[in-house]
């Protein structure tokens, strides 16, 4: 292989070259960054042979951190990567905004890999038969094991991953997991036991370097998930990426459920500012999951994969999917007319808390998960009668699944992560509502100005 000076002289390799098959404008250059240009030598040369009609169309830069709406931001990164528009690439878009195929071409690599790279991608020197893409995998292990930790950095990234089936989705998580692990990137992987199993298996000696968490027993109540994320980006304070998958909708999940896991998607996009080093992957099986399920994914992920192609998700809306003045607002379904109820005012906890212990184990709740259930109450009718006007409204009925108990005031919740993280100096208000997530199967909120409902369902 020509040395990476001889190359540079030989095809005149520049950071800031720019094909003028696909410039822009000049206009548009103009009010852009100075890194792309163009210039009347810039053209293109005939196809070489065997090859597309890459010419000098393809060319090696040092990595923009980011682009944003065409402009570069951030500064470079000290690796390179390799855009080809014949290929359908373009220089303006940032790394996340071209499919997979292109984000395998461009790198990153260091100089050294990425004239190599430059010379087989065009055809200047024989690429050796290899099907299976062995030497291009090295090749880009060398890049990512040579470069330093912050080339790999980037903000935080919430994706969804549509898949058909448990084939495919062992393909993407496993593909995902182990760039990750030849990254040294730390990752966890909460899913279903099977799941977990399965991965185990696809992975061999790699799983040793993945942390895996059973999502029954991390996420049976979604409520509690953020807090995980938390508490691993935490725990790795300092590394340059992190990364992590999370699969919490699933068709087992009751109506109540699925709402919460839905909100929950919503909430991850203001759980993390965009400076978190955490890409987080969140599998949709298309195969099970109803059609609206996987809109409303589309609509709380601002990434969508789908086997190998990642782009932005045009349902996204441009604002944070959650109504952050009232994230609370959405309504519930309504109260049977059958159900329980009762009044309290200051002096009457102790009342109410017999009245859920009588119930609860009438409608057949084991003897633990009522006590659990008491338990909350009695830390919500106490927030009730503390701020929430000096009184309250408790209902308990049966659906048949759990047993539900629903308490109401005059307060008003307005902080979207109220009961999903701990509380504490830096976090939102809220012991009682993270004591119910914690001892509770299921919590649902409905609050606004009018008042706040406050759901907690254990399952029978």
């Amino acid at each position: 292989m020509s040395s990476p000076e001889n190359l540079v002289a030989k095809n005149g390799i520049r950071p800031a070259f720019m094909p003028s098959a696909e410039s822009a404008p000049r206009s548009l250059h103009d009010g852009r960054d100075s890194w792309l240009r163009t210039g009347p030598e810039d053209g293109l040369a005939p196809p070489l042979a065997g090859q597309p009609g890459h010419g000098r169309t393809a060319f090696l830069r040092r990595r923009p951190v980011r682009i944003v709406d065409g402009r570069m931001e951030g500064g470079y990164a000290s690796s390179f990567e390799l855009i080809c528009p014949s290929c359908g690439d373009h220089p303006y878009l940032d790394y996340f905004e071209v499919p997979a195929r292109l984000q395998w071409l461009r790198g990153p690599w260091t100089l050294e890999t990425g004239l190599a790279e430059y010379e087989q991608h065009l055809g200047l020197v024989s690429r050796p038969d290899d099907t299976a893409g062995s030497s291009r995998a090295r090749r880009a292990e060398e890049s990512a094991a040579q470069a330093p930790p912050t080339e790999t950095a980037g903000g935080y990234r919430h994706e969804a991953l549509l898949y058909s089936g448990l084939a495919e989705f062992l393909t993407a998580t496993a593909s995902f997991i182990r760039r990750a692990v030849r990254a040294g990137d730390p990752i966890l992987v909460m899913v279903s036991g099977p799941k977990i199993n399965a991965l185990r298996r696809k992975l061999g000696a790699e799983a040793e370097n993945v942390t895996f968490a059973n999502l029954a027993e991390v996420g049976s109540n979604p409520a509690r998930i953020i807090a995980a994320w938390q508490a691993f980006v935490h725990a790795h304070a300092g590394a340059p990426r992190l990364c992590g998958i999370c699969e919490p909708v699933d068709p087992r999940r009751s109506a109540a459920e699925l709402a919460e896991c839905q909100r929950h998607e919503a909430l991850l996009n203001v759980a993390f500012d965009a400076s978190a080093p955490l890409w987080l992957l969140c599998p949709y099986d298309l195969e099970t999951l109803a059609v609206d399920v996987i809109d409303e994914a589309r609509r709380t992920h601002p990434f969508v994969a789908c086997g190998e192609d990642r782009q932005p998700s045009s349902a996204f809306p441009p604002f944070r999917p959650i109504d952050l003045a009232e994230p609370f607002a959405r309504p519930l379904p309504p109260v049977p007319p059958d159900a329980a109820r009762m009044s309290f005012e200051p002096s009457e906890l102790r009342r109410v808390l017999m009245f859920v212990a009588g119930r609860a184990g009438r409608s057949g709740l084991d003897e633990q998960s009522a006590a659990a259930m008491v338990l909350a109450v009695n830390e919500l009718a106490a927030n009730s009668l503390e701020h929430g006007g000096g009184k309250g409204e408790l209902r308990l009925w049966s659906d048949g699944h759990s047993v539900v108990c629903e308490v109401s005031d005059r307060g008003h919740i307005t902080a979207p992560l109220a009961g999903r993280v701990p509380p504490g100096p830096d976090g939102p208000p809220g012991t009682g509502l993270w004591l119910a997530n914690q001892l509770c199967d299921l919590v649902q909120i409905h609050s606004s100005p009018e008042g706040t409902a406050i759901r907690l369902y254990q399952k029978l």
